[in-house]
């Protein structure tokens, strides 16, 4: 028997908050380290002459690029990776159709007689009894 949801899906629901806060406090730090690392790279590379400035570049550049590269990179996985309740909302929007749909809608009606005629056969009960009472 198959089960009506995955539990791997109700696993990942549960872990996809530690996603967007890994994330978040990735994309800061690596924010703020990028962001030092440009300031001092660009103070050193003021300050320094000629040759040092190219052996400088060839050294520090790829690997600050690198470091903004996944700076943007954890944002972007920040942005496009859906919450809880976008999970949720994407699982019941692929498991409804209009079939079942329908079907919900006339077992609802169903219900709903069911409910009405218990509720009036609840009040012709009470309006018997009440009587009985009035005639003793």
């Amino acid at each position: 028997m198959e089960p009506i949801v995955s539990p791997w899906f109700i696993y990942l629901l549960g872990v996809v908050g530690s996603f967007h806060f890994a994330f978040g406090v990735g994309f800061i730090v690596l924010l703020i380290v990028s962001a030092v690392a440009w300031i001092i790279f660009g103070i050193s590379y003021g300050d320094s002459y000629s040759t040092e400035k190219e052996e400088m570049a060839k050294k520090y550049i790829p690997l600050l690029k690198k470091m903004t590269t996944w700076t943007v990179i954890i944002l972007i996985l920040g942005i496009f990776v859906p919450s809880k309740n976008t999970m949720i909302g994407m699982y019941v929007a692929n498991e409804v159709t209009y079939g079942r749909a329908g079907k919900a809608i006339e077992v609802t009606k169903d219900v709903k007689d069911e409910l009405k005629k218990d509720v009036l056969d609840i009040i012709q009960a009470l309006n018997k009894k009440e009587k009985e009472e009035k005639a003793e």
